[in-house]
């Protein structure tokens, strides 16, 4: 009998042993568990910041992806799922139901004409030499566009050298495109720019050195002296912004940021 009950003693101990260390095991491991999967999500998100910083670093692809969102039609909110909220707002002099909205997205500004909460038009600056997105509707780059040859009928043209230097043409589309404008040019923070024959980089101090000398004619009313000097700037000079709008041709320039607003507002200016 008393070995009967040293046994069912020993029994229930052993039991209870197991019961407290089953249990200190389960407690033990889930908490390990979630550490490890904690650890787990915070690797997948280091290595997707990891990613998309090589990407954007060595690469144009976010930016271009970015930019293939852009349509003129899209809704306000749709578009600041892509750029997120503008960091500045103009209110245009020429149509006050216009808001022009200005994005810094690393390797390009963009401006994006708000009316009535949908995308009326955009602009884009590359603000690095190689960053060359392509021109939606034309289905071609900026480095394809040249100023002398892309424009068929007569453009109008748009210039000044007073608060900023820059040169525009601008162009209907026609029925195919709903009569959207689109517009080709150089602003003098710009910095996209193409290859010469000897590999060297167009100099922009050239263009702006043109332009400035385009306005100078036009105040003396120097009509022939303009035309070749246009001439002059189209053939040997690259755009590096563009644009489209489905409003006023004029609302394109009034958008360009002056010289003093560019560096306020970005930071940065080369010219």
């Amino acid at each position: 009998m008393a070995e009967d009950a040293n046994r069912s003693r020993f029994s229930l101990f052993t039991q209870q042993f197991f019961n407290r260390t089953l249990f200190k095991r389960v407690v033990f491991y889930i908490p390990v568990a979630v550490i490890t999967l904690g650890q787990f999500n915070d690797s997948k998100e280091l290595s997707l910041e990891a990613y998309n910083s090589i990407k954007t670093n060595f690469t144009h692809s976010l930016e271009y992806e970015k930019l293939s969102h852009l349509n003129i039609g899209r809704t306000i909110s749709f578009v600041e799922d892509y750029f997120g909220p503008p960091e500045v707002v103009k209110v245009s002099q020429q149509n006050p139901d216009v808001h022009y909205q200005y994005y810094n997205i690393g390797k390009a500004v963009v401006t994006i004409m708000n009316h009535d909460g949908r995308v009326s038009g955009f602009t884009v600056i590359p603000t690095q030499t190689d960053f060359d997105p392509v021109l939606p509707y034309l289905d071609k780059s900026l480095a394809q566009i040249n100023l002398g040859t892309e424009f068929f009928s007569e453009p109008e043209f748009f210039f000044d050298a007073f608060n900023l230097v820059y040169f525009a043409q601008g162009q209907n589309l026609g029925k195919q495109f709903i009569f959207l404008t689109w517009m080709a040019g150089i602003v003098e923070y710009g910095r996209f720019s193409r290859l010469r024959s000897d590999g060297e980089l167009i100099p922009l101090n050239t263009a702006i050195t043109q332009i400035s000398g385009i306005n100078e004619s036009v105040l003396a009313n120097q009509q022939d002296k303009v035309a070749q000097a246009i001439v002059n700037l189209q053939m040997n000079q690259p755009p590096n912004f563009y644009a489209f709008t489905e409003l006023d041709t004029a609302l394109i320039p009034e958008s360009l940021l002056t010289r003093f607003e560019f560096k306020t507002y970005f930071g940065v200016h080369n010219g």
